[in-house]
């Protein structure tokens, strides 16, 4: 009975630790073909509150390109799905809003790649 108890305990400490970056409607709140701000979804809040100018659909990518952005240290989000790993590097975007102006704003590109 307690080891049940410490492993209840266990699970919901560690739910609690890290925020959900799959949810039912996909990939940080949105389905993969989905964007932010002009999508039909929802993205999640703790991401929303980041405060990025547009989050993009889901690019399929090769693993490479996934153990390359985590060597380096620039994935930002990150979720398994069986043997599918989705994940989140920010991007710089130099937008021209206007003649003679130019805004530099930060995107999250979503990508996904499968374990070899």
């Amino acid at each position: 009975m307690r080891s049940a108890v410490v492993c209840a305990v266990v699970l919901v400490v560690a739910g609690c630790a890290a925020p959900a970056h799959m949810t039912p409607g996909g990939y940080l709140g949105l389905a993969e073909d989905d964007e932010y701000p002009e999508g039909r979804g929802t993205l999640v809040a703790h991401v929303a509150d980041a405060g990025y100018y547009a989050v993009s659909e889901v690019e399929i990518v090769p693993y490479e390109d996934y153990a390359a952005a985590a060597a380096e240290g620039r994935v930002k989000y990150e979720a398994a799905a069986g043997p599918v790993i989705y994940y989140s590097v920010e991007a710089d975007l130099d937008l021209a809003p206007a003649p003679n102006v130019r805004e530099w704003v930060r995107i999250l590109e979503r990508k996904k790649t499968t374990r070899p």
